[in-house]
């Protein structure tokens, strides 16, 4: 038996499971001895009867579905704009750091840096338009973490240190609106 039903579902899908249940409930439910003592057109009431409380249960338990899920939200296009604007002076910073530094002395660690910096930065802006927020979140957090790395403080000069921890952070007008969107509070330093 269970291997038709699980056939009857593969080829006919929910449409297999509704009728498995309404056979089932009739099937039992028709052998009762009831049925014999009563008139036909008492069978047909209590029928028709039984038939639209399945179908009216059916009916509500659809709304309540439709009722508890949410449609899929917008992501927000002022994130996703602060972090573009935030990405974009990034770059304009790691073009004054090379000049500071003087060009034939950047070296490859710098160039690290910048390559990580910019590629956490691409995939939480990515994150953001997908609606992937707590992935952004931890990817911002692993940004302000590369900035406070080692390898970057020693691959840019300290004169732009502050600059960069100041655009891995999360603007502080947009703070209530992540942890309300994250169920989470951020701490002072990641805000």
């Amino acid at each position: 038996m269970n291997e038709l039903w699980k056939a009857a579902f593969t080829i006919a899908g929910i449409g297999a499971i509704g009728s498995f249940i309404l056979w089932s409930l009739y099937s039992k439910w028709i052998k009762l001895p009831i049925w014999v003592s009563l008139t036909k057109h008492q069978q047909f009431v209590l029928f028709t009867l039984f038939l639209t409380f399945t179908f009216l249960f059916a009916i509500a338990g659809l709304i309540t579905y439709a009722m508890t899920i949410q449609p899929p939200q917008p992501p927000n296009k002022q994130l996703v704009n602060t972090f573009k604007d935030k990405r974009k002076n990034a770059i304009e910073l790691f073009a004054k750091a090379k000049t500071a530094t003087g060009s034939q002395q950047v070296g490859q660690n710098f160039v690290e840096a910048e390559t990580k910096f910019i590629d956490l930065t691409d995939e939480s802006i990515k994150a953001l338009e997908n609606n992937e927020d707590v992935r952004a979140y931890e990817l911002r957090k692993k940004l302000l973490k590369h900035v406070n790395s080692d390898d970057f403080m020693n691959a840019i000069p300290k004169l732009y240190h502050r600059d960069f921890e100041q655009e891995c952070t999360i603007p502080k007008a947009l703070q209530g609106e992540i942890e309300r969107k994250l169920g989470i509070q951020l701490a002072p330093g990641e805000a």
